[in-house]
């Protein structure tokens, strides 16, 4: 969508919907993950998770830059989204991982009751102070990783390595 854009107001409403779906793909990406892994090598499967999320945070940018030097900015823009929609249309592909009391349970709520459950789990989630802990450490990590990824690393590139040029 971003290679459409030609406002700020646009850009605002796209980078938002990105934003929402970046989010999305995590979370669900989490849930399926758990849900499909056993206990003994959860630890696995979502460090294997992680590994790759975090190398494509770090080789986009980079492979961005030569797209872009090669055939302008927007083209970066519509390979990407060719690459999202690709991504989403196999999503559609995956069955479903949840088991069936789960299913049951939720076939059973409403919309309201289930955002209602899901808001009061992530509150007592937040009262722990581990939780907390943790989630302060992942972003911090976050974004000492979007920082070095999109600021430090293309400039270095550009300048020691002269790629871009």
């Amino acid at each position: 969508l971003k290679g459409f854009v030609f406002s700020f107001s646009s850009i605002l409403v796209v980078r938002t919907c990105v934003g929402l779906g970046n989010a999305a793909n995590q979370m669900s990406s989490t849930l399926v993950l758990s849900d499909v892994s056993v206990p003994a090598n959860r630890a696995r499967t979502f460090s294997s998770s992680s590994v790759a999320m975090n190398v494509g945070k770090c080789l986009g940018p980079l492979l961005a830059g030569c797209i872009s030097a090669r055939a302008g900015v927007r083209m970066v823009f519509y390979v990407t989204g060719t690459l999202g929609l690709l991504g989403g249309l196999m999503s559609l592909a995956v069955p479903e991982t949840a088991p069936k009391e789960v299913l049951d349970k939720a076939q059973a709520q409403t919309l309201t009751d289930q955002v209602s459950d899901a808001t009061k789990m992530q509150y007592r989630l937040l009262q722990h102070t581990q939780m907390l802990s943790g989630l302060v450490v992942s972003l911090c990590a976050s974004a000492t990783v979007a920082g070095l990824t999109y600021n430090v690393l293309p400039h270095f590139l550009m300048d020691r390595l002269g790629a871009g040029v």
